[in-house]
């Protein structure tokens, strides 16, 4: 085997200790597979409490820069559009919140049944 062969046999070879996945140390008693579909999921579970989070800090956002606007505003047409919008605005976050609530649910109950097959 020339030595680029066996480069290229190493690179994806994470059984042995002295090797790193891109996830970072794999144990050798657990399979690659097994081990990376774990780091997956903790990286979907990361990925989706940051996105709760991002979704909570624009609802607060949002609400902060319409009620600022309401309490500015003079005119009663445009005060009745902002508050529309708000309305519009506060429905669509907790859309947003609930379908990310129900993610994160199904992410752990998945989470679990995959544990429970061990």
């Amino acid at each position: 085997m020339s030595s680029v062969e066996n480069s290229m046999f190493l690179v994806n070879d994470y059984t042995t200790p002295e090797k790193q996945s891109p996830f970072g140390d794999i144990p050798s008693k657990y399979s690659n597979r097994y081990t990376t579909s774990i780091q997956q999921t903790n990286l979907y579970t990361w990925n989706m409490m940051q996105s709760y989070v991002l979704i909570i800090v624009r609802f607060c956002l949002t609400s902060l820069v319409i009620y600022i606007s309401l309490f500015k505003a003079t005119c009663d047409n445009f005060r009745r559009f902002v508050l529309n919008l708000y309305t519009a605005c506060v429905a669509y976050e907790t859309v947003l919140i609930i379908y990310t609530a129900l993610n994160v649910y199904l992410l752990f109950a998945e989470w679990n049944l995959q544990f429970a097959k061990l």
